[in-house]
């Protein structure tokens, strides 16, 4: 693969990941107002992409069960997010 490739692949990937997070903004300000929405909807939106929980699942070793926990207590209003959270160490 050429560098100019692999630089179109970033620039491609990089305006998928804006949209989607940009189309996840309402929704996440309509569930959580007052909070930093516009970086909530890009995390929620690159927690559930595949090749980011299939690393987390195969090379970091997290089960599935522990990846669901984290998206969760994400996900939840702030204060249920410190009653929730799983120990990620």
């Amino acid at each position: 693969m050429t560098v100019g490739t692999e630089r179109d692949d970033a620039a491609r990937d990089r305006k998928v990941i804006l949209a989607a997070a940009t189309g996840l903004t309402p929704l996440v300000a309509a569930a959580r107002p007052g909070e930093n929405t516009d970086y909530l909807a890009h995390i929620l939106y690159t927690t559930v992409r595949a090749d980011a929980v299939d690393c987390l699942h195969t090379a970091r070793g997290m089960w599935l069960d522990r990846i669901r926990a984290g998206l969760r207590a994400l996900a939840a209003p702030s204060t249920m997010v410190a009653a929730s959270a799983p120990a990620f160490g």
